[in-house]
């Protein structure tokens, strides 16, 4: 055999050792974003609405609050009734936090329509994957390994619904959020127990 054949011949033994080792990293690559997306399929945090992810009250209410929650607040007329909505500081960023861990849908004891006109109004509808009121209980994704963040005890009945139409999980409770506090840090001081619960290597 030639020298030029034996290079020949290690040089297309090479290319295919190397198409083979690319192939399988992308075998791998392929099924670990598999299992997350799997992992994430079977994850779910719900989160209450009303005094957990935001305030909604009469305008002339959040008025009261001061210049702050006037500042932050978006005033709107939701299915005739003139309303005030103030989100809780770092709410949009902790959902977005919880995204990268697990689906996240909102179950609230209100009716989801209005509710879902509610969070549009201050740009939180698109950043959970559902919504979830007292008339949808019925449609409520259940998941291997859920969590409930409410803002009312665990045992009060509307917590205990939703936990039932969950199909039981854990229960995480939150101060209430009245608009009073701007420096308000409560839910992003969930992000690290979050984590170690759902054990996921999807958060950075």
């Amino acid at each position: 055999m030639s020298l030029y054949s034996i290079w020949a011949r290690k040089r297309y033994e090479e290319e295919h050792r190397k198409i083979a080792e690319d192939q399988e990293r992308h075998n791998q690559m392929q099924l670990s974003e598999w299992l997350d997306a799997k992992k994430m399929e079977e994850s779910m945090i719900f989160v209450d609405q009303d005094n957990t992810l935001l305030l909604l009250s009469g305008m002339e209410h959040v008025a009261r609050l001061g210049s702050w929650a006037n500042d932050h607040s978006k005033f709107a007329n939701i299915m005739g009734y003139h309303v005030g909505v103030l989100p809780r500081p770092h709410a949009l960023g902790f959902l977005g936090e919880c995204r990268r861990i697990a689906k996240v849908y909102v179950l609230t004891a209100g009716v989801t329509h209005f509710q879902e006109e509610v969070l549009k109004t201050v740009n939180m509808l698109d950043a959970v994957d559902g919504v979830f009121g007292r008339d949808r209980y019925h449609e409520v994704p259940k998941g291997k390994k859920s969590i409930l963040i409410d803002n009312l005890p665990h045992n009060h009945p509307n917590s205990v619904a939703k936990l039932d139409a969950m199909g039981g999980g854990m229960f995480v409770k939150v101060p209430d959020w009245e608009g009073e506090n701007p420096k308000d840090n409560a839910l992003m001081g969930l992000l690290p127990n979050l984590r170690k619960v759902f054990d996921t290597s999807l958060v950075a």
